[in-house]
């Protein structure tokens, strides 16, 4: 059986799908058996094409991606019904993805608390597939504020989340000229959570470092 690392985001668009997907590619060039996992998507299958994709192209899209709606709203907006997310599905498709491979990146959709259905949040999907997690953010202001809220919420659910990956897509400081928070999240972030290891992903030729780093050590 393999392990499964869940890997939620701050917000959305904060960069969860460019990590996972580099994660599985670079962990793939170094020898490593790691695949990708998108319980849910609204919007389009762009994320879980890329997944497949970055995982060999062995799975089918429906293995790779169980529930999938048209419409870009949370899960809970999407779908007409609850019965339409099909958790047991979900479950049984994570399942098999860990009988054959060593590791599954599941990839949340927006934000820890992100509804799945009135009573069901991202949160408790992660939970009931992953024990560890992955915080995924973008290095911007207001960045602190949304990682300490994350990453004390998961630790109330005592899940493992030792990690937080800050994202910093090329061309960064030009798309936030002025936003001198840029140079000082990282530091400011590690003062506040001692425990939380922050690593920064400035661009594509850091991600074979970070496998390493993350995941190979």
């Amino acid at each position: 059986m393999g392990h499964s690392i869940f890997i939620t985001g701050t917000d959305t668009g904060v960069g969860k799908t460019f990590f996972t997907v580099g994660m599985i590619r670079a962990l793939r060039r170094l020898g490593g058996d790691a695949v990708g996992f998108k319980p849910i998507e609204c919007g389009g299958r762009k994320d879980s094409e890329a997944l497949q994709s970055a995982s060999g192209a062995t799975h089918s899209l429906d293995e790779i991606n169980p529930a999938w709606f048209e419409r870009p709203l949370s899960p809970l907006a999407a779908a007409d019904s609850p019965e339409e997310v099909a958790l047991d599905r979900i479950h049984a498709a994570h399942l098999r993805l860990m009988t054959q491979h060593e590791l599954v990146l599941v990839e949340g959709a927006g934000g820890w608390l992100v509804p799945i259905t009135p009573q069901i949040y991202m949160a408790d999907l992660a939970a009931a597939l992953c024990n560890e997690v992955i915080i995924v953010a973008a290095n911007r202001l207001g960045v602190i504020n949304h990682t300490l809220m994350t990453f004390r919420m998961i630790r109330q659910m005592n899940l493992n989340c030792t990690r937080l990956v800050l994202n910093h897509p090329p061309g960064a400081e030009s798309l936030f000229a002025g936003d001198l928070s840029l140079s000082s999240n990282a530091e400011n972030i590690r003062k506040c959570e001692p425990s939380l290891g922050v690593f920064p992903l400035r661009d594509e030729a850091c991600f074979e470092h970070l496998a390493r780093t993350l995941f190979l050590m």
